[in-house]
């Protein structure tokens, strides 16, 4: 099990000893489900790639997934989220 956390998340195992229990049995259980949705966008990239109607429509909607990519973020014109910052830590809060 901690083997499986270990590589899947890319931690050295000092890192993984390190955190809360809640955290690591939080994340072994959504490795499942992380890897069925990674295999589900497979899955549906091979079916529609059977013909050209459905290649289409997949590269629609992954182009959709994509979307916009900033090439050159600007830190300056930032503004801090003082909401989801106060989220943030009432969820650090809890753990």
């Amino acid at each position: 099990m901690f083997c499986e956390v270990s590589h899947f998340y890319s931690m050295p195992y000092r890192d993984l000893m390190a955190i809360p229990i809640k955290t690591f049995w939080l994340m072994s259980g959504n490795i499942r489900r992380i890897r069925a949705g990674d295999d589900l966008r497979r899955l549906m990239t091979a079916a529609a790639a059977q013909s050209p109607d459905g290649a289409q429509e997949c590269q629609e909607r992954l182009i959709i997934d994509i979307g916009d990519v900033i090439k050159e973020p600007s830190v300056a014109e930032a503004a801090r989220d003082e909401v989801g910052f106060a989220e943030l830590k009432l969820m650090a809060a809890t753990m």
